[in-house]
């Protein structure tokens, strides 16, 4: 079809969204659940693609389709110009579900008790599309295309509600008596989206990981607690590990998680708001691909991997050439040769460069002397430690505090 490539490229670019996309015959029984397999969930006797067929095969010419289900979940679809096939978009919301407003729709449809939780996790897997204009632009341009370019094209808006009063609910009771009662897509959907969020911060992609967590932060765990602020800091514990665990593997040392898992558990038990711990949710993304950021060592050698670790680790112990090297029992020309070609630096600039920089965030953040600095650093000698700094940074430290005075 002459459309195919701007086909691929709007299901690819929806996907990467999360959103189902979709092209059936209204003349056929849909391939896959329009729904999500929501109504297959909770065990409703009533097939979803009926009536959302029969509208589909009703679709007007030249016109963007816009429709809200009885669930709220709302589509989007349009007549290909092959006569009987349509492309359907969605389900997907355009804001979050809290608890409250899942409870008055579950109250509307007669959802029973015994299915809530799983009605829950439904809708902590559907996409939120925040812009939804973002969303029709895109839809809009593909439509051009297979219009011809014409732009005199229409919006038809509707709403498909399923009355549950005259529809009798069965309930299958092999779903009730066991745990894994939820759709196998929506398992398959939110594993694959907590991967790729989890991913992100193992690669130190803040920008990624940040468009990713208002997402990460809507899936909701099963309520334990009478107190909802106790609910979220179980939720803030779990990130917690999860995250430890993912820079570890994205070539952090535990070296340099441990204190700040443990700072990040603390600041989780002081927090006393729900704005409070959402807030710190997206603090600890930050802090941890800033640790990737600025420590992982995945892309080197075992050996120059231990060194590196070894010197960040503690930057007053002895880090000559030949100390670091009889730490690991290797020769020291062969140390010195293979750290070069994977670093670009000498082992001594390495360490320098590094007592320099945890010298600059001292100058910024306390009132410590230069002197104390310089030893904390790992340098003694005080006026060596001023050379160097000003070698690497082109101000003496004074300077440099006098510059930063306002980051504090």
């Amino acid at each position: 079809m002459f459309y195919d490539s701007e086909l691929h490229f709007l299901q690819s670019t929806l996907k990467k969204s999360h959103i189902q996309v979709q092209v059936i015959n209204v003349n056929n029984n849909p391939e896959s659940s329009l729904d999500l397999g929501l109504r297959t969930l909770l065990g409703v006797d009533v097939h979803f693609e009926k009536p959302l067929i029969d509208v589909l095969g009703e679709v007007l010419p030249q016109t963007i389709h816009m429709l809200v289900d009885g669930y709220m979940c709302k589509y989007i679809y349009l007549q290909l110009p092959e006569d009987d096939n349509v492309l359907v978009i969605g389900p997907y919301q355009t804001s979050n579900f809290n608890k409250l407003n899942i409870l008055e729709l579950a109250e509307k449809n007669n959802v029973p008790p015994a299915q809530m939780r799983d009605f829950k996790r439904f809708f902590s897997g559907l996409p939120i599309i925040a812009d939804e204009g973002q969303l029709l632009a895109l839809v809009e341009t593909f439509a051009e295309f297979i219009w011809d370019g014409n732009s005199n094209y229409k919006f038809a808006e509707y709403e498909l509600e399923t009355n549950f009063e005259d529809v009798s609910l069965i309930i299958n009771k092999a779903l009730i008596e066991t745990d894994n009662t939820w759709n196998y897509k929506l398992i398959e959907s939110r594993y694959s989206y907590e991967n790729e969020f989890l991913f992100a911060v193992s690669q130190g992609n803040y920008h990624k990981a940040k468009s990713l967590i208002s997402k990460f932060e809507n899936f909701q765990f099963d309520q334990r607690n009478s107190d909802p602020i106790r609910d979220l800091k179980n939720y803030c514990i779990i990130l917690n590990t999860l995250f430890r665990k993912s820079v570890e593997r994205g070539g952090v040392h535990p070296v340099h998680i441990d204190s700040i898992s443990a700072d990040i558990a603390k600041k989780i038990e002081l927090r006393t708001t729900v704005d409070d711990l959402y807030a710190l949710m997206l603090d600890m993304v930050k802090i941890y691909c800033q640790l990737v950021n600025k420590h992982s060592v995945k892309s080197y050698s075992p050996t120059v991997q231990k060194i590196i670790v070894m010197i960040e680790s503690d930057l007053t112990a002895d880090l000559t050439l030949a100390d670091l090297a009889s730490s690991i029992n290797i020769n020291a020309s062969y140390l010195s040769t293979v750290f070069k070609k994977e670093t670009g630096k000498t082992v001594t600039s390495y360490v320098n460069e590094k007592r320099i920089e945890l010298a600059q965030e001292l100058l910024k953040t306390t009132n410590l002397q230069i002197q104390t600095i310089a030893q904390y650093c790992g340098i003694l000698d005080v006026h060596y430690f001023t050379r160097l700094f000003k070698k690497i940074t082109n101000l003496s430290p004074k300077q440099f505090r006098e510059s930063n005075s306002g980051v504090r």
